[in-house]
């Protein structure tokens, strides 16, 4: 169950929408259907770029909002350090298999 105030939902729907994206560009550039799931690197780099796309949301449109959006009862101001760290566990773990 997904638990979300105000628009702490984008959070869900940026990682969603960018891990999406980077599988079907992946696949795309080298024809590949499995590299995505076989490379170390492109998981993470899309968990980096969800990242970076929730903390300029969070900055460009809510900053000034006085409403809490949050995600599981966590701020959307945290939520880009929270998918960073993800990012660096997930680049870890395919690295170590």
């Amino acid at each position: 169950m997904i638990i979300w105030s105000g628009h702490g939902y984008l959070v869900a729907v940026i990682v969603f929408v960018t891990s999406l994206l980077m599988e079907c560009a992946t696949e795309t550039v080298t024809g590949n259907d499995e590299f995505y799931q076989q490379n170390v690197i492109a998981f993470p780099a899309a968990l980096l770029f969800a990242a970076g796309i929730t903390f300029g949301v969070e900055r460009l449109t809510f900053a000034s909002d006085s409403r809490m959006h949050t995600l599981f009862f966590i701020p959307m101001k945290w939520w880009p350090i929270i998918i960073g760290c993800l990012a660096v566990v997930a680049f870890g773990y395919r690295l170590a298999n």
